[in-house]
């Protein structure tokens, strides 16, 4: 009962995080620094981005901000990571289960699926909770500069960005690798993160060395950079003389990894040789037990070859050993570049054993892909396997880079049919993605009063252009329901508004601004306005905004649209023709009649936008007298 007490802990945010890192000892607390992030916060900054050179120490100051606020810190810690990926379905999971914590004081079972409509659900939730309860929720994001800008920009995908109010953001990361990835109008403040103090670099020193001559040389040759100074006290403690440090000191910090390295006594008899290779070139991390599968050997005999190898930490959460540093792995992959294809050779052998588990489905592509096996990848990316991965992933990220990699595949062996088939697939994923059908489900809803169900269909989806365009439509129904729409629901709209590419909407802008002037008039106008900027005709244009009267027309005999918006749209129409259609829409309660619209309209030449303007005109009609009867 003791030992139980002893090793119980209480549970929190640190503890629900399933990639919250295990710091070694002893460790440096950076009072100073944190009390400057809080004070950025306050200063109405809703995004604080760390940035410094690789061991400066963002890692262990961004496990201390988390640990300062247990309760209302969410965090990824992204390590260990090669080119492809740290899966954003894992992270999702692991922002799922801190989300379970907070909303329900509860974790996620060990089966139980999680996907973006649930995690959407839940920062709903969150949101609700925040404004109710008046409290700050921090997002802590580590190791961002660590992965692809595709996988980068899934990752940031995730999280909630938009609601200045109750949540802050903390990422560490080169602030010119997120510019164009963060929505556009944040707030936002770089935080350059300084080396150690002489003092600091003294305490962290202290028990190892009493000399100062000592501490200040170390010091100056490592300019007091936190993971310069570990490797020195790694050496230290692994009982290296004073007077050898030293002389290794002035030159470069590989010296000092490779005295950490022999030291180690890794050499190619040794087993332990394949271990650290597969740990420095495998894209994922692995337990104890998949490692010792994978090698063929004992889990005991890989936690014996682990221990005493100073460089190399075991997580105590998941029993998955790391680098100590992204520095030392970029290391090993140079000491070791002669294991790299055995360490992938073994992972698609041990990954051909399942090939349909969720772990070969995102990673055995990309190991056949690293190996140049391509018939083997094309015959293993079959359309049963893409369906496969849509189902248990929920995102067109995974879709996309399996399909990239088919295309890759198939153009190496100048095989034209898989070639057409990968870019077929591609194309028909995408469309799985669209909210055309959706959009008549969420508003059938609607109708039914099934908020519920209209809410997790629309955050469902995963475009966020058509999650925007779907909530305008909740926002929507509710007005004329004559109910009041939620401010977080208000909130994320306009957030999603912030975060899509505008001018890439093409001729669907005016289709979703149609039902955005219920959110907000403004973000409507602008919204068509920024859509058809780079319209090569302004009669496009002009007409893109003719149409978008038809909606505010609509709108204004349901009364849902301030008396100036038709006036707005028609400041945009620069073309006598649109004008004058607009013009008599507008005065359509003063008497005039459905033939002489018929007549404006039969002025224009373009015969679709004529179908177009007089289809949305009736039927922006009836629903208005319909609205009317109703009342």
């Amino acid at each position: 009962m003791a030992n139980l007490m002893a090793n119980a802990k209480i549970m929190d945010l640190t503890v629900a995080c399933q990639s919250f890192p295990d710091l070694p000892a002893p460790e440096i607390h950076r009072e100073n620094l944190l009390r400057a992030i809080e004070t950025i916060f306050a200063g109405n900054n809703e995004i604080v981005i760390i940035e410094g050179a690789d061991g400066i120490g963002k890692t262990t100051l961004l496990t201390q901000f988390v640990r300062r606020y247990p309760q209302h810190a969410l965090a990824l810690f992204i390590r260990d990571t090669s080119r492809w990926t740290s899966a954003p379905e894992l992270l999702l999971r692991d922002l799922s289960n801190q989300l379970r914590w907070v909303l329900e004081h509860q974790e996620l079972g060990a089966v139980e699926h999680v996907d973006e409509t649930a995690l959407n659900l839940d920062l709903y939730e969150l949101r609700r909770r925040a404004r109710r309860k008046g409290e700050i929720y921090y997002f802590v994001v580590d190791g961002l500069d660590e992965v692809p800008e595709q996988v980068r920009g899934a990752i940031l995908a995730l999280l909630p960005f938009g609601n200045p109010t109750n949540f802050r953001f903390l990422l560490a990361s080169a602030p010119d690798q997120l510019a164009m990835l963060l929505p556009p109008k944040s707030r936002m403040k770089p935080f350059q993160l300084p080396a150690f103090t002489l003092d600091e670099t003294k305490n962290y020193l202290h028990d190892l060395t009493s000399t100062q001559d000592t501490i200040n040389e170390i010091y100056h040759t490592c300019n007091g950079t936190p993971g310069y100074l570990a490797t020195v006290r790694r050496v230290l403690e692994s009982g290296t003389d004073e007077q050898i440090l030293l002389q290794h000191l002035p030159e470069t910090l590989p010296e000092l990894f490779k005295l950490e390295w022999e030291r180690a006594k890794v050499t190619k008899e040794q087993p332990l040789d394949l271990l650290l290779a597969l740990l420095a070139y495998s894209p994922r991390s692995h337990a104890l037990t998949e490692l010792g599968r994978i090698l063929g050997l004992e889990k005991a005999t890989i936690e014996t070859l682990c221990q005493g190898v100073g460089f190399i930490q075991v997580d105590a959460k998941n029993e998955a050993p790391h680098f100590i540093s992204t520095a030392f792995r970029t290391f090993a992959q140079e000491q070791l570049h002669h294991l790299k294809e055995e360490v992938f050779d073994r992972l698609i052998t041990d990954l051909q054993r399942i090939p349909e588990s969720d772990v070969a489905l995102v990673d055995l592509p990309r190991y056949l892909e690293e190996r140049k096996r391509f018939d083997d990848l094309l015959e293993y990316l079959s359309p049963d396997r893409f369906t496969q991965l849509l189902e248990r992933h929920q995102s067109l990220v995974p879709l996309q880079q399996m399909a990239s990699l088919g295309v890759e595949a198939a153009q190496q062996l100048e095989r034209d049919g898989d070639l057409m088939r990968f870019s077929l697939q591609k194309a028909v994923m995408i469309e799985l993605g669209k909210a055309e059908i959706w959009r008549s489900e969420v508003a059938a809803y609607m109708a039914l009063d099934d908020y519920a169900a209209a809410l997790a269909l629309a955050q469902g989806t995963s475009l966020k252009e058509d999650r925007l365009h779907l909530l305008a439509v909740i926002v929507k129904a509710k007005r004329k329901q004559g109910l009041s729409a939620e401010p977080e629901l208000l909130e994320q709209t306009r957030q999603l508004y912030q975060q899509i590419d505008h001018a890439a909407l093409g001729e669907r802008a005016v289709e979703i601004a149609s039902d955005l002037l219920y959110v907000d008039p403004s973000l409507a106008i602008e919204l068509v306005e920024q859509a058809t900027a780079s319209s090569t005709t302004e009669d496009a244009r002009d007409w893109a905004f003719a149409k978008l009267s038809v909606a505010a027309y609509a709108a204004k005999l349901e009364h849902f649209q301030p008396e100036d918006t038709i006036e707005r749209i028609r400041g945009h129409i620069g073309a006598a023709l649109p004008r004058q259609f607009t013009t008599k829409l507008s005065l359509l309660t003063g008497g005039y009649s459905t033939a002489e619209i018929i007549a404006e309209v039969s002025k224009i030449e373009n015969v679709r936008t004529r179908m177009e303007l007089l289809s949305e005109w009736a039927l922006k009609s009836m629903s208005a007298s319909a609205s009317s009867m109703s009342m």
